[in-house]
């Protein structure tokens, strides 16, 4: 397996990120094949000012299904593609 060149991220170049995750609740079934993760993330933003799209990195996952506080979200609503998830419009704080 030949190794992953990755992106250097120096000090100088870092802004804090738009979103703190708050809490966490995972919930793994093992299987013989796959594994299936269920997860609640309590999310905050962390800036002032208007709506920003939350992006959430990620490979090799099937994504399930997608809920903002218990509420299922449309196809229209994010966009998935083979690194990260992007929900395109989230309040200030929410649960996912």
């Amino acid at each position: 397996m030949p190794l992953e060149k990755h992106e250097i991220i120096y000090l100088k170049d870092y802004t804090p990120p738009d979103f703190r995750v708050e809490t966490v609740e995972l919930r793994f079934e093992l299987g013989e094949e796959s594994t299936l993760v269920r997860s609640r993330l309590g999310i905050a933003a962390n800036y002032d000012g208007g709506r920003r799209p939350l992006v959430l990195n990620g490979r090799d996952l099937l994504l399930k299904s997608l809920a903002l506080d218990g509420k299922p979200l449309g196809e229209d609503s994010y966009s998935v593609d083979d690194a990260t998830l992007t929900i395109h419009e989230v309040t200030r704080q929410f649960a996912m």
